[in-house]
């Protein structure tokens, strides 16, 4: 359990660091010209990022706390451990997808501004559903 621990938290500190790289990046190269994008593309992106995050809520739910459960009455059991690991390596890599809407809205020719929430979500989500060892039954 503990290799299984250490072992997320440096993907969650990876992939947090690559969201700072993100922003660093679009802020480099500053909103690129040329054509005004459609305002419809955020929209729809703004909308999958909604759903993204819902997906994560329920796929912790099925996966995570599933797993939480059957480590408490039996910290070994291997099958719960891999459900449990790879549940948070999905929330993670969902939440990186959030992040890289942002790149992408960046890319297409919107603000710096209006890609932030993107980078946040993405950010935010990643450190709230930190790597928690399962809490031991009373």
């Amino acid at each position: 359990m503990d290799a299984a621990l250490k072992v997320l938290r440096i993907f969650q500190f990876a992939l947090l660091a690559s969201i700072l790289l993100y922003i660093l990046v679009a802020a480099a190269i500053g909103t690129p010209g040329g054509k005004t994008p459609a305002p419809v593309i955020l929209i729809a992106l703004t909308f999958f990022a909604v759903v993204n995050v819902v997906v994560i809520l329920v796929m912790r739910r099925v996966l995570v706390r599933k797993a939480e459960d059957t480590l408490r009455a039996n910290p070994e059991d291997a099958t719960a451990l891999m459900r449990w690991r790879s549940g948070y390596i999905l929330t993670y890599a969902i939440a990186e997808a959030i992040a890289l809407f942002g790149l992408v809205v960046h890319f297409l020719g919107f603000s710096l501004l209006q890609s932030a929430p993107f980078f946040l979500a993405g950010f935010v989500v990643i450190v709230f559903f930190g790597p928690r060892r399962p809490a031991a039954a009373l």
